[in-house]
């Protein structure tokens, strides 16, 4: 490194010897060769690239589990971590997509927010997005910390998962209370077996006939427990809803309305399912369980040739073709 210092004034001389002058070709020359040095030098004194470093260059088809443990093994949280190990970690465990074995990830994820422990959990909860990171992290969780997920979910909401974790009976009247606010507590009212006295709030919601992101927990509640005008009403408002949603949340809605023996319900699910021909199509074995076909080549052509003729099996909550009346 001594030599750079040496280096670097014989550049200004040559410069300043050179005046306003054109440069000649020979001081060019020099010039060159001391500019060839510096980066020499530069080359010598950089540190050496680091194993983590180095692991992170292999391409992913080539990366063995060996590679991956030991890349999981040098990215680990130290005993007695401080804040910047922290913030590390949580950058560590959202750039682990280059691992080709997931089965791995979960576990590392887990065993880090163990060694980190509950004093580092107020500084956790804000980073909760990551699914991974936040079922670890939900794990470590304790009745006490109740109050301070519900009062960080208004800013983090995801956190609301971990305040439904924990709640009890004692919490029966606050989660009902706040329910008609807090959409996603019906998740509360069914752990805590409330919904027959939420009902008379998701049915009102219901009929508002607009979308929400739980929109679909509330239309299985509702569907459950009611009957009659009532039901018919939900089950038409739920397919007018159903049809000015993404696609996603309208093919989850009319699965539900599906499994009711609803046929418009399904006729636009089994259409929607048509346009994804990705080879891991979720919806395929879901209208096909709906079906009396043992696979979805099977059931193309069932469906084509009764789709006009299906009633609803109460008894084995498929559709099936209404039987042909012998003469």
């Amino acid at each position: 490194m001594m030599k750079l210092f040496f280096i670097l004034p014989l550049i200004a001389a040559a410069l300043f010897s050179s005046g306003c002058s054109h440069r000649s070709e020979k001081m060019d020359q020099r010039l060159d060769a001391i500019q060839a040095d510096i980066e020499i030098l530069k080359e010598k004194n950089s540190p050496p690239p680091s194993r983590r470093d180095a692991l992170r260059k292999i391409p992913r088809n080539k990366l063995t589990p060996e590679n991956q443990q030991e890349y999981l093994e040098i990215i680990a949280v130290p005993i007695s971590p401080d804040m910047a190990d922290l913030a590390r970690f949580i950058d560590d465990t959202n750039d682990l997509n280059f691992l080709r074995d997931r089965k791995l990830i979960r576990p590392w994820i887990d065993s880090q927010v163990q060694t980190l422990g509950r004093n580092y959990l107020p500084y956790l909860l804000p980073f909760c997005r990551h699914g991974m990171l936040r079922s670890a992290v939900f794990t470590i969780l304790l009745p006490e910390d109740k109050q301070m997920l519900w009062e960080k979910s208004y800013i983090y909401p995801q956190l609301l998962n971990g305040y439904i974790k924990l709640v009890d009976a004692s919490d029966a009247e606050f989660v009902l209370k706040m329910l008609p606010v807090r959409e996603d507590l019906i998740a509360a009212v069914i752990k805590l077996q409330l919904t027959e006295k939420a009902m008379p709030v998701v049915v009102e919601r219901l009929q508002r006939g607009d979308y929400f992101q739980s929109y679909n927990q509330w239309l299985r509640v509702a569907l459950d427990n009611t009957e009659g005008n009532e039901w018919e009403e939900i089950i038409e408002t739920a397919f007018q809803v159903m049809r000015h949603c993404n696609l996603n949340a309208s093919a989850a809605i009319a699965e539900t309305l599906s499994r009711q023996g609803f046929q418009p319900a399904y006729d636009y699910l089994v259409k929607y399912t048509a346009l994804d021909k990705s080879l891991h199509n979720p919806w395929r074995p879901k209208i096909q369980a709906l079906s009396p076909c043992k696979n979805i080549n099977e059931f193309n052509a069932w469906y084509q040739k009764n789709r006009n003729n299906l009633v609803f099996d109460l008894e084995k909550k498929i559709f099936r073709e209404v039987p042909v009346r012998s003469r």
